[in-house]
């Protein structure tokens, strides 16, 4: 009886063993920046902070009240200011960012003339990622299972409309810059009347410059 009872647990234990999903947080050590403590989770080779900077300059979406889950959106050149990060931390490049999207599956997207195949991550994906709340038309349950926390803070731009895309997308600035460019990583809902298909993706912009830059999330990120 003994033995069938251990035999029995082993069986258990490997059945579990099975079942657990490969993806799970992972917290890291909360990091001080500017005074303020932000936590932080692993992803793969990576540490990345799971919420939004929130730090001074920046603006508050629909110049609206602050609210510490979405933290604010700040320009480009507010973004290129930002310095006496703790050691190790750094603003995400576009290497790192390719990192993380690989690491959650990422697929070349459609060629385009003259450029590299675009990284894509899908739906099933950017739902690793993101945090339940606030998406548009969002059904499926099994989210944020890395624990990054995006939030659909959307961005403002420039021109028309200003503020624009809360509880469809949200992005972050990457440190990388062009002659006239700045980038961005971005997850993007697209809605129906009962599901949202979300698409996330690296992408350049000529507004960053502009006196009345483009302005968007900032997060940070370490190696493990």
């Amino acid at each position: 009886m003994k033995k069938l009872f251990i035999l029995l647990s082993i069986i258990i234990i490997g059945l579990t063993a099975c079942k657990k999903d490969n993806y799970s947080p992972i917290n890291g050590t909360p990091i001080v920046i500017n005074g303020q403590t932000y936590t932080t989770v692993k992803i793969g080779t990576q540490t990345w902070t799971s919420v939004n900077y929130n730090g001074t300059g920046g603006v508050n979406y629909n110049n609206s009240a602050n609210d510490p889950r979405l933290g604010k959106l700040y320009s480009y050149p507010e973004l290129r200011s930002l310095d006496n990060l703790p050691s190790g931390w750094r603003i995400p490049s576009i290497a790192d960012t390719k990192i993380m999207m690989n690491y959650l599956g990422a697929t070349n997207g459609e060629y385009q003339s003259g450029q590299a195949p675009r990284l894509i991550l899908n739906s099933e994906s950017c739902k690793k990622i993101i945090i339940p709340d606030g998406w548009n038309n969002l059904t499926n349950d099994n989210n944020n299972k890395i624990g990054l926390n995006l939030y659909p803070t959307g961005h403002y731009n420039p021109y028309l409309p200003g503020f624009d895309g809360k509880g469809t997308d949200t992005s972050f600035w990457l440190s990388d810059k062009f002659t006239i460019n700045g980038s961005y990583f971005e997850v993007n809902g697209s809605s129906s009347y009962n599901s949202l298909t979300l698409k996330g993706e690296i992408f350049t912009t000529a507004l960053a410059y502009d006196n009345a830059s483009d302005k968007r999330t900032i997060r940070f990120v370490k190696d493990n």
